[in-house]
């Protein structure tokens, strides 16, 4: 509740104004503190620090498992075109309550279980700043790795003002 500026107010209205905006801001405090953990845990962020500190070097080594702070058995690497239809189908699992269109999906399970995904943007005319492209062949729209073969040579690449990471598998 805003009052205008020429009302005059009681001590209670005070009291009740002060509450509700002690509440709102713990409102906003909160949210920002849940984001930025639910941030920290991006894999694809993640990827593109350890990028930015390999810099130019040209045998930089991603090692997934170091990257995650959960348990996992598989990761699944999805194209941004592929279909809830077909994820479900060569997952075995639903991933219905997270999918989102036209995104590239990481998904990492535990049992046939979920345990973290993330849906990153995609952009099919250029690069998305901070981008993670696994260097798979065009005709492949997925692969799946466990923790010991999840292990990528990384590349930074620019395209104008953009910078983005390129992920060779080395176990090949």
């Amino acid at each position: 509740m805003i009052y205008p500026p020429n009302r005059s107010f009681s001590k209670m209205s005070i009291f009740h104004y002060y509450l509700f905006t002690k509440r709102f801001l713990i409102i906003i405090v909160s949210f920002v503190f849940l984001s930025l953990i639910a941030c920290s845990n991006n894999i694809e962020r993640k990827i593109g620090s350890k990028g930015k500190n390999c810099g130019t070097v040209s045998n930089c080594t991603v090692i997934i498992s170091q990257l995650t702070d959960f348990a996992w058995d598989k990761m699944f690497v999805f194209d941004a075109t592929e279909s809830l239809q077909d994820i479900n189908k060569i997952m075995g699992i639903d991933y219905s309550q997270y999918f989102e269109d036209y995104t590239r999906s990481i998904i990492f399970t535990k049992n046939n279980q979920i345990v973290h995904n993330e849906n990153n943007k995609w952009d099919p005319e250029d690069a998305v700043d901070g981008e993670v492209i696994f260097d798979y062949p065009d005709s492949v729209k997925y692969t799946i790795y466990t923790p010991t073969s999840a292990q990528f040579t990384l590349k930074m690449k620019h395209s104008g003002t953009k910078t983005y990471y390129i992920l060779s598998h080395k176990l090949k």
